[in-house]
């Protein structure tokens, strides 16, 4: 549970949310998933490559990253924001892979503003 809340979240986070290891424990044992399941995701996400389609996306798309993100490096929206010609990033300040949690407000400004 450490270890995921850890690669998860943010320091930033972790230091400002009283109790913020049992609000993800809550939140994460709340939808119970199968380990077989993770790792088949875990396996599709290592061997899912659209990179030379991507280019054929002409709708706007928006890309949200935090840049603490312990998991997918904030390099990897920029990189897909060059593959996609309507692509816009935003960037979550010293958030985690789970920057939604760490600022929801901001999130729906942003999906809100995109649709």
């Amino acid at each position: 549970m450490r270890t995921g809340f850890e690669g998860n979240l943010s320091r930033r986070y972790a230091a400002e949310v009283p109790g913020a290891l049992d609000v993800y424990r809550r939140r994460a044992l709340a939808v119970k998933m199968p380990v077989p399941v993770m790792l088949m995701q875990w396996e599709a996400a290592l061997a899912h490559d659209t990179t030379a389609r991507l280019g054929e996306i002409a709708v706007p798309v928006l890309i949200l990253h935090g840049t603490a993100d312990a998991g997918i490096p904030v390099s990897n929206a920029y990189r897909l924001s060059e593959l996609m010609p309507a692509a816009k990033v935003e960037l979550f300040d010293d958030a985690g892979h789970l920057f939604w949690w760490e600022d929801p407000g901001r999130t729906v400004e942003l999906i809100s503003a995109h649709g």
